[in-house]
């Protein structure tokens, strides 16, 4: 058995059984340790290895995904509250003519 940590954050335990390798995710939630199982037993390890590179590479683009999507949220919510304020300023100055 060996536990790999990816570049992009993820833990993955992968173990041989037979002739075959089996990669798992090493999930974390409430005190408790999850294994989620990323492919089907492989038996050649250069195809484990491409496997792991997709799962990486899949997991960067979540994570760039939801970054992305944050940012887009955050700044919606800066131009409801501009527009909300500039609102508020017009309305003023229109009662102050």
């Amino acid at each position: 058995m060996m536990e790999i940590i990816l570049g992009c954050g993820a833990q993955v335990r992968v173990t041989r059984n037979g002739v075959y390798y089996q990669a798992e995710e090493v999930l974390f939630g409430q005190g408790k340790e999850i294994s989620d199982q990323i492919c089907k037993p492989i038996a050649d390890f250069e195809a484990l290895v491409a496997m792991l590179c997709i799962f990486a590479l899949t997991t960067y683009e979540k994570l760039t995904v939801l970054e992305m999507w944050e940012v887009i949220r955050d700044t919606a919510r800066a131009l409801k509250e501009y527009h909300e304020l500039n609102s508020e300023y017009l309305a003023n100055l229109e009662q102050g003519c």
